[in-house]
């Protein structure tokens, strides 16, 4: 019977090949697809011995190579990955893995210090500006076993969310190259979302997360500030800068914000976080999470109107609100009440908004930044970056307020009045309307086009609720356009409630499932059907063979077999492995499988009871035949 199941299996198998393309014969092949893994995925294919993180990273590197001439996504490369993917192969096998994250691949945005490569912030400027030390959620996801992929194109200074523009490149989207990845933290979206790295990091200042992992499909959340610390990261303005995860999936986010949380002594905004960090995120990755929620949605969000003076409010899309409505019924589907707000972003708060921006202390908190980078460093002063020159926007306004006590002044004073006045707004609505989570579209409007980057309005709605008051918010992506072009439902709630947005984010992904990888990047090879049947096999007689069952002699033979046939898939970006070979022996070796016998045996007696149920069957018959006969008569 088992044979026959695998027969049957290898058929299929061999029908549906024949429709496979033959791989490029100078990429790297393999016997998984790395394309979209999740890192639960790639963590169960090296426990069975069907990847290794050198392979994993020769992939990546290689997918780097064909396709970020397209993207314009990565800056620079680590030239040490290969090396220490080898390094955690062998660690792994001598120790054990360190955590989940053993081996990933990461890539993380230029404003992030990673030693020995300089922190440019996408400026010319910077190019030898070197740290002494890794950014504190850098070093803590090496420690970790994560393997710094490549740095990531940026706008400079972090300063637009319209494009990911530096002084090295513009980034595009992973999905049309005529539109933005927006930014500032686009390079790393593209990298993900075009399967260049696994996950990523970005920073989050009015948008810069949440806006380009929407438009690029993925999953993007901006923390509360003070739970990930901002040290070894260039500021733009600390008041509202945090870094967060990236990836093409909540769980994937929920695993690496893991690692990212906690104190640091360096950054006492830290401190509000200490009681506040589950011991993972993970427990909240709850399928029913939209369940009895009350989701309030933002009706100013997704309708335009042509009269409102504020740009987020006068423009909208109609494929955007198509989009929002399905989501609107998906959530209600999984047992949200929605709950409609109307009149939120008035125009009082637009104008306490602008009241609350913060960025005036650029200056002051890059030479504390620059301070704790290396002293033979070329740039020490804000002064020096303004005489260097070599930044595509301008920074001589900021020089005015470039003095230790810019926070101690009216000014600052009445901008943190005005942070509070947002946030007892913000939080009335919440009470009021007794709602669980703020719903809304990342991004109104289309992404933006290369070509419009500097006409086309910017309707983000990111920046209207949590950067101002600190709160935190994730997108997750809501589905596509006609074109193509993703687009993002953001979800925002009150300080440290984290845990349940990821809840609430993962229960709508888990039923929309909408991401998708981008089309004009496609795999560069193809992993033959055959081999997935292969590993199926192996894969059901680890598992669900009952191995009591057989006797020594011949569980011993098909297992020797099976530690080949995976030998070979291990190998089998090295050498020619006829896999076919390999699942013919298998099959072989499972058909000649003998029955232990023993006169006490459990499968004895189970055979003697199925015969014993058998004779019982034929006996009814017996006596019904013989009864229909005698009625005939």
């Amino acid at each position: 019977m088992i044979k026959r199941l695998f027969t049957t299996l290898i058929f299929v198998v061999f029908f549906f090949n024949n429709f496979l393309t033959v791989a490029a014969t100078n990429f790297t092949k393999a016997v998984i697809n790395i394309e979209e893994l999740t890192i639960n995925e790639v963590m169960e294919a090296m426990d069975k011995g069907y990847l290794s993180s050198e392979l994993l990273v020769s992939l990546y590197l290689e997918r780097i190579e064909a396709y970020n001439g397209l993207y314009k996504a990565i800056t620079v490369i680590n030239d040490e990955a290969l090396s220490l993917a080898k390094q955690l192969d062998e660690e792994r096998k001598t120790n054990g893995k360190r955590s989940i994250l053993h081996g990933i691949p990461v890539v993380i945005k230029d404003n992030f210090d990673f030693v020995p490569y300089p922190t440019t912030g996408g400026t010319k400027a910077l190019l030898d500006s070197y740290p002494v030390n890794n950014a504190f959620i850098v070093q803590r996801l090496v420690d970790a076993g994560a393997i710094i992929l490549a740095k990531t194109n940026m706008s400079a200074f972090a300063f637009s969310g319209t494009s990911s523009k530096s002084s090295f490149m513009t980034t595009l989207n992973a999905y049309h190259t005529s539109y933005s990845s927006h930014g500032s933290s686009g390079g790393t979206a593209v990298a993900i979302a075009a399967n260049l790295a696994m996950i990523g990091l970005g920073t989050d200042t009015n948008s810069s997360i949440r806006t380009p992992a929407a438009v690029n499909g993925l999953v993007g959340l901006r923390p509360t500030l003070g739970l990930i610390s901002r040290s070894g990261i260039m500021p733009y303005t600390l008041e509202r800068d945090t870094g967060g995860p990236m990836t093409r999936t909540v769980t994937d986010l929920a695993i690496m914000l893991d690692f990212l949380v906690g104190f640091d002594s360096k950054d006492s905004v830290t401190t509000k976080s200490i009681d506040k960090i589950p011991e993972t995120y993970t427990t909240y990755l709850n399928s029913n999470g939209l369940k009895g929620k009350r989701i309030g949605v933002i009706k100013d969000f997704i309708s335009g109107n042509k009269n409102a003076t504020i740009p987020v409010l006068r423009h909208s899309s109609i494929e955007m609100e198509t989009l929002m409505n399905n989501a609107i019924a998906d959530m209600e589907k999984l047992g949200a009440e929605i709950i409609y707000i109307e009149n939120f972003y008035t125009k009082e708060l637009h104008n306490l908004y602008n009241s609350s921006l913060d960025g005036y202390m650029l200056c002051s908190d890059l030479n504390t930044y620059f301070s704790h980078l290396n002293k033979d460093n070329r740039i020490k002063t804000f002064a020096d970056l303004m005489n260097d020159g070599r930044y595509i926007y301008n920074i001589n306004n900021y020089a005015s307020y470039c003095n230790n006590n810019i926070r101690d002044n009216n000014k600052y004073t009445n901008l943190l009045n005005n942070k509070i006045k947002y946030e007892n707004y913000v939080t009335k609505f919440m009470t009021d309307y007794e709602i669980d989570a703020f719903a809304y579209p990342t991004f109104k409007t289309k992404p933006i086009t290369i070509t419009g980057l500097n006409k086309e309005p910017n309707t983000s709605t990111s920046h209207s609720i949590s950067p101002t008051i600190k709160w935190p918010s994730i997108t997750v992506p809501m589905g596509f356009d006609t074109d193509g072009l993703p687009y993002g439902l953001q979800f925002a709630s009150e300080p440290f409630s984290e845990g349940k947005l990821i809840e609430i984010a993962f229960s709508y992904e888990q039923e929309t499932n909408h991401r998708r990888p981008p089309s004009i990047a496609p795999s560069l090879y193809d992993t033959p059907k055959e081999i997935e049947a292969l590993i199926n096999t192996i894969d059901y007689v680890e598992s669900n063979l009952r191995l009591q069952e057989w006797t020594k002699e011949s569980l011993d033979d098909l297992m020797n077999q099976i530690e080949y046939a995976k030998n070979g898939l291990y190998n089998y970006h090295l050498n020619e492995v006829n896999i076919n070979y390999l699942l013919e022996i298998i099959n072989v070796k499972i058909d000649k499988l003998e029955i232990e016998s023993s006169d006490n045996d459990e499968n004895k007696n189970h055979q003697t009871m199925i015969i014993k149920v058998l004779g019982s069957i034929l006996l009814v018959i017996l006596i019904y035949q013989l009864t229909k006969k005698k009625k005939n008569k």
